[in-house]
């Protein structure tokens, strides 16, 4: 049993089996008439029939994470808890423009830096591992994770972290203004990118190719890197 937004769950114990069920991460609902393709879960499944294994196909949170929504008291501490994750989540993206538009500042003037580029941050979400973003700039664009222990980490260190769509090795950092976190290179140079609106759209792709899963695909490529791959080829067949 563990306590989720203020909530006792223990894996649907006392909701009747057409009982919802969110994730307290990135709010997707588990519904039983439905079923979860990812996971090939039938419809007709409740919420406690779900293997102890199972996790959010989503954001890959396990099921303590999960709370009722056909509750009106947790509902509400639901959409509390909700509102202020918004908020937190809208300092975090702030702080990131902030430190690297500064950054920016002080390389300009370096080889590599792109000039046709600006800062952004235009993926930003929460996932079982802790706050996850896709970070352009006009020198490189990277995947930044805020998990609870990155400041016990040491600089330069590497950890393996599992997502949906795979396992991806991140680098301990730590950034003025920003704190600690974990990140790898999407793109290590941002040379082939010619415009802004190209490298969020990346951005986006990237940040969604991280959580999806796709039963048909069997590569062994990380999706993320074939994210890069894919714009490679079409950038050199412009």
């Amino acid at each position: 049993m563990q306590l989720v937004n203020g909530s006792f769950v223990a894996h649907g114990a006392g909701f009747n089996e057409a009982t919802r069920f969110e994730c307290g991460i990135c709010w997707w609902v588990y519904d039983p008439h439905r079923g979860d393709d990812v996971w090939q879960i039938p419809p007709g499944t409740s919420f406690s029939e779900l293997p102890r294994h199972w996790r959010c196909p989503s954001c890959d949170a396990s099921l303590a994470q999960f709370m009722a929504l056909d509750d009106t008291e947790r509902v509400r501490l639901r959409d509390d808890a909700r509102a202020r994750r918004q908020t937190e989540l809208a300092c975090l993206r702030e702080r990131l423009f902030d430190a690297h538009r500064r950054l920016a500042s002080r390389l300009q003037a370096l080889p590599g830096y792109n000039h046709a580029l600006r800062v952004a941050v235009p993926a930003l979400r929460d996932s079982a591992h802790g706050p996850v973003a896709v970070l352009t700039t006009p020198w490189s664009m990277n995947l930044l994770l805020f998990s609870e222990d990155a400041e016990q980490l040491r600089k330069g260190s590497v950890r393996k972290h599992v997502f949906p769509s795979g396992s991806y090795h991140l680098t301990a950092d730590y950034l003025d203004g920003v704190g600690h976190f974990e990140s790898c290179a999407v793109f290590p140079s941002m040379e082939g990118f010619d415009e802004q609106r190209t490298a969020v759209a990346i951005a986006l792709e990237t940040m969604a190719a991280l959580f999806r899963t796709d039963e048909r695909e069997h590569s062994t490529r990380p999706r993320i890197d074939r994210v890069r791959h894919g714009f490679a080829g079409a950038a050199a067949s412009r």
